[in-house]
């Protein structure tokens, strides 16, 4: 079973990999950077690219989608908001085209407003 894992390469990722290898999975590795060798092969991938997110995921039968800007000091938080909402996008796309079964999306504790939020959201933190 080919699964693609989006961001292998980033700190999530690595173990993602070495989890679905060490179970006898062909994982590849769609990142814009390779990470160390552990047995998925690695194609070069922009997940901001619809083309290049559409051409890697076809025979796939599931993704992990964990490539994204992890933390919104990274990088201005229009720049955060583009990348990580629009990769969700074309891999949610490109799972449709190729009818992919099987996908998981990555989130943060950032989702429930539990780190970089001003105030904590609803729920969060309460009694």
């Amino acid at each position: 079973m080919k699964i693609i894992v989006t961001g292998g390469s980033g700190r999530a990722g690595r173990f993602i990999i070495q989890e679905m290898v060490s179970h006898g999975y062909d994982v590849v590795n769609a990142d814009i950077t390779s990470g160390p060798d552990q047995g998925a092969r690695f194609v070069a991938v922009d997940v901001i690219d619809f083309g290049q997110v559409v051409t890697v995921t076809k025979g796939a039968a599931a993704i992990i989608h964990m490539a994204a800007i992890p933390n919104p000091l990274m990088a201005p938080e229009h720049e955060v908001f583009r990348v990580n909402m629009v990769s969700n996008w074309n891999v949610l796309e490109a799972a449709e085209i190729h009818d992919i079964p099987k996908l998981a999306l990555a989130s943060s504790v950032n989702a429930i407003g539990a780190v970089f939020s001003k105030a904590p959201g609803p729920g969060v933190f309460s009694h």
